[in-house]
């Protein structure tokens, strides 16, 4: 609504003068509550790039404010009337897929303990941005609708079809006992290990980039066109010669005389890694026991391939000789526990009476627990604020 605040000041002399300031108090336009997932980031800056400012999908934050996820993974954007009706180009009040996207990068990801260095994106019509998000957009970019791009993906990665990709949060479905989280949580385990594998072996090479994730994101739009030029939607991981064309191009994209003689090697170690994964779901069992094993697996693949990449000690060549499927597993069969879930409590109400406030005093304790099996008590203790 508007309200109106009226102001009258008078001098000595008697004079008067008034005026009325008009306050226009409106709900947001759009809202999108939504999750970033490679394990939930935390702590990851949400960027919204809208086609309809000058430089159109240039990945460049379009709003005045700053949006980050918090410690599950989640965030919420928010469009003014304004911002709604400059971004919302065939005015129909409403942001279709093809009039935004929403990009992450930076942050941590709790679960194996590591900076996100790379780059996920989706549509302004997704609640989920995770490596299946970010192949569906690259998709799209590749002019075929967002239905289209989203059976290319369930096709290829073998997903159920009654489930969109760019909506679903595996993790938590794997928590509720769905079974069909496992194979969602299997193709996002296995593009995200890839996309790292594509960051890793570029900064191995030493090539120079502009941006988070550009080499990894080059990667996808590559495995995009193969998918989108194909007739039969198979899977491209499962492909050595799509893998080599992809590494290949992604490289030559962000350096044009990039080296690509040791590009046989990263897809020996990619493969290894993948096989594992595979491996795992393969072998079978309760949702949430798959979610943590995957988990173990990819803080192995971290361990071994990817700080294996930044090793100077250690050639290419040498590293796809040892660090195979076997070599990863057991790596992963040595991580006793992991944390995939986050932890949830109670809501609560606490009220303290002003006679009793005592600054660091003890004001509630919140007993919370996680899908891991962890207990954990919050305190809230007082303070001058």
């Amino acid at each position: 609504g508007t309200y109106s605040i009226n102001y009258s000041v008078s001098d000595a002399a008697g004079n008067i003068a008034n005026t009325t300031l008009n306050l226009i108090v409106e709900d947001f336009a759009f809202t999108l509550n939504g999750k970033a997932i490679d394990g939930y980031l935390t702590g990851s800056t949400v960027l919204f790039d809208g086609k309809a400012d000058a430089g159109g999908f240039d990945g460049l934050h379009d709003l005045n404010r700053t949006i980050q996820t918090d410690g599950s993974g989640s965030f919420t954007l928010q469009l003014t009337t304004s911002e709604l009706s400059a971004f919302d180009l065939n005015n129909n009040n409403l942001l279709d897929a093809s009039e935004g996207r929403i990009i992450i990068t930076g942050g941590y990801d709790p679960t194996i303990g590591t900076n996100f260095t790379g780059r996920y994106q989706t549509d302004v019509n997704s609640s989920v941005v995770s490596p299946l998000s970010t192949l569906v957009t690259a998709i799209m970019d590749q002019g075929l609708s967002k239905e289209q791009a989203k059976n290319k993906v369930i096709s290829a990665f073998g997903l159920p079809t009654t489930i969109d990709p760019t909506n679903y949060d595996p993790i938590a479905a794997s928590l509720a006992g769905e079974s069909t989280s496992t194979q969602y949580l299997l193709a996002t385990a296995r593009l995200a290990n890839a996309m790292k594998q594509a960051d890793a072996l570029g900064s191995y090479l030493s090539i120079s980039t502009t941006s988070a994730g550009q080499i990894s994101t080059s990667f996808v739009a590559q495995l995009a066109q193969s998918l989108s030029n194909s007739l039969i939607n198979s899977n491209p991981l499962d492909d050595s010669t799509v893998l080599t064309q992809a590494f290949s191009a992604s490289l030559q994209s962000v350096q044009s005389d990039a080296n690509i003689s040791e590009v046989s090697s990263a897809v020996t170690l990619l493969e290894a890694a993948d096989n594992l994964l595979v491996q795992t779901i393969n072998a079978g069992g309760a949702p949430n026991i798959l979610a943590v094993s995957l988990a173990k697996n990819q803080q192995a693949v971290e361990d071994v391939i990817i700080e294996g990449y930044s090793n100077p000690s250690i050639t290419l060549s040498t590293l796809a000789t040892t660090a195979t499927t076997a070599s990863i597993q057991s790596a992963s069969n040595a991580i006793s526990s992991i944390n995939v879930f986050p932890p949830v409590a109670q809501d609560f109400q606490s009220s303290i009476r002003a006679d009793k406030w005592t600054p660091g005093s003890l004001l509630m304790a919140i007993t919370a627990s996680d899908g891991d099996g962890d207990s954990i008590i919050y305190s809230i203790t007082t303070a001058n604020f």
